[in-house]
């Protein structure tokens, strides 16, 4: 098993944040990790972006073109992510910023309105934890378990805060992607 993933946004988003939470939750879980993250300058806004890959044995190379699983927050992150998502591969969107349409058949399209219902769960600032959420429920590498007792650790006792709202908008993605049409029985 080897699953490269791609995280794309802007600065601000939590991008680096779900890349940090699945990097340790595959070690936790005992798994090969890569992590790989970018940002521009800017602290708010510019371009965010992170690579993943969780794997059951060594991974030959940290640097993913191809990835299996892509989440895009935004119009600018899918314009530039969409192309490098593997044939057959999982398209994960913010429905709540992307308006673009998707033209590729080759692909398993999942649109989640992650702003939409962190704003519902009265938690606007976790909408990366709600793609965090459908990215583990659509593609479970991972199990909600092991990255709910992942977040603590990531986080720490200085933004211990601010675990419960981030526990409620995981547990609220993984339960909306579970039941979008396609999505696969859960493991």
């Amino acid at each position: 098993m080897e699953l490269e993933i791609h995280l794309g946004g802007s600065g601000g988003q939590g991008i680096l944040l779900i890349g940090n939470v699945l990097a340790y939750g595959g070690l936790k879980a005992g798994l090969e990790v890569s992590w790989i993250p970018s940002y521009g300058a800017e602290r708010r806004g510019g371009v965010s972006f992170c690579a993943v890959t969780l794997a059951d044995r060594p991974i030959a190379c940290p640097v993913t073109d191809r990835p299996g699983l892509t989440l895009v927050m935004d119009n600018r992150a899918l314009a530039t992510h969409l192309p490098r998502v593997r044939p057959g591969g999982i398209l994960l969107v913010n429905e709540s910023l992307v308006t673009r349409t998707v033209e590729r058949a080759d692909l398993r399209v999942f649109r989640v309105p992650f702003h939409g219902i962190a704003e519902g769960i009265s938690a606007p600032l976790t909408a990366n934890m709600v793609g965090l959420g459908a990215i583990l429920r659509l593609e479970p590498v991972l199990t909600l378990e092991v990255v709910q007792k992942t977040l603590a650790d990531v986080l720490g006792p200085k933004k211990s805060r601010f675990i419960p709202a981030n526990l409620q908008a995981l547990a609220k993605g993984y339960e909306v992607a579970g039941s979008l049409p396609g999505a696969p029985p859960p493991k």
